[in-house]
């Protein structure tokens, strides 16, 4: 089992679910939905150290407003299939 220090942990947050992962996993993007997870304010950049957190610890910017829109991701064709 992995041992995280918290005091030194940041996390990555899922907007659309609010799932929260160590940043030090490997995901960037939310298993449950395909979101890209945040890990920095995009204010301000100051990392996200607690999971439940809503709102940036350093500027006050309510996650909830931001666009989840992302650019589109590239499109897979399965060959053979009509």
């Amino acid at each position: 089992m992995v041992q995280y220090d918290h005091a030194r942990t940041h996390y990555r947050l899922c907007l659309r679910c609010a799932r929260a992962v160590p940043a030090q996993s490997l995901e960037r993007y939310c298993i449950n939905d395909g979101t890209m997870m945040l890990e920095f304010c995009p204010v301000c950049e100051t990392r996200i150290h607690d999971p439940y957190a809503r709102c940036c610890a350093g500027c006050g910017l309510a996650f909830s407003v931001l666009d989840l829109s992302e650019p589109e991701k590239p499109q897979f064709v399965l060959k053979g299939k009509n």
